[in-house]
């Protein structure tokens, strides 16, 4: 097995326009810790495995998850270290990366220009778990699933047209490439009129490109799942009714 150590993440914002707070990879350091973390190419296919990770700081204080992996070349190495079984690897990996200091880190450059597209090579990625940045408040939420390029378009729109609602929590690069938003909503029209907007979107992607997209609504431990292809005024009726409960 190839062994390579590297930046997997970091805390600047990436070429998606997306931030990864510190919280989220010291989740990730936990995850890697306790299991097996697939290391893939092109988001999908698994090349490898994820022996170990750590945090460091850049030079500007933003945070990198350090880390070594092991590229497969052969079964049976793959057998070996088998996705989500007991990571035994751990303690054996991290005095390597123990061993290059914890001094800051400096910013990768292309031309003395700071990369902030994120330190991994482009079309590599880690499989993590879903993993949120805090625990929901107690409220009604809406929630709203979807794959990033919707979620992009969808929270840019959110942030124009209702700038006061609050996004309480996105879930980062889940094992498959989905991703929530939760909004705490306490007003049914609100809510309505969001739910409109989602449909909106959807509705003027591409034919061949329409994500796929489910949409929740939880209350009191009680959810409801919106059927995206009834009429908007049953979808507000079905609302309302829910609330009320």
């Amino acid at each position: 097995m190839k062994i390579i150590t590297g930046i997997f993440s970091s805390t600047h914002e990436d070429r998606h326009g997306d931030r990864i707070p510190k919280e989220i990879l010291e989740g990730w350091v936990s995850q890697i810790k306790s299991l097996y973390i697939p290391f893939k190419y092109d988001h999908q296919n698994p090349i490898g495995v994820i022996l170990a990770a750590k945090l460091r700081q850049f030079q500007d204080g933003e945070y990198a998850l350090f880390g070594a992996a092991g590229i497969f070349e052969n079964e049976e190495e793959k057998n070996l270290y088998k996705y989500k079984s007991p990571n035994e690897a751990f303690e054996e990996y991290i005095k390597i990366l123990n061993d290059f200091g914890d001094d800051p880190l400096p910013l990768i450059t292309h031309d003395g220009i700071p990369n902030k597209d994120g330190e991994m090579p482009m079309g590599f990625s880690v499989g993590f778990s879903e993993t949120r940045t805090k625990e929901p408040e107690p409220g009604t939420m809406l929630i709203i699933e979807s794959d990033r390029v919707f979620q992009k378009t969808l929270n840019q729109e959110l942030r124009e047209k209702y700038p006061d609602v609050k996004s309480q929590l996105l879930v980062f690069k889940a094992i498959d490439p989905i991703e929530l938003t939760q909004l705490l909503i306490e007003s049914a029209g609100l809510i309505v009129q969001i739910i409109a907007l989602v449909l909106q979107i959807r509705q003027g992607q591409a034919k061949d490109s329409k994500s796929k997209i489910q949409i929740k609504i939880k209350k009191g431990g009680k959810s409801l799942t919106i059927d995206a292809t009834n009429h908007p005024a049953q979808i507000e009726k079905i609302v309302k009714d829910f609330l009320k409960k």
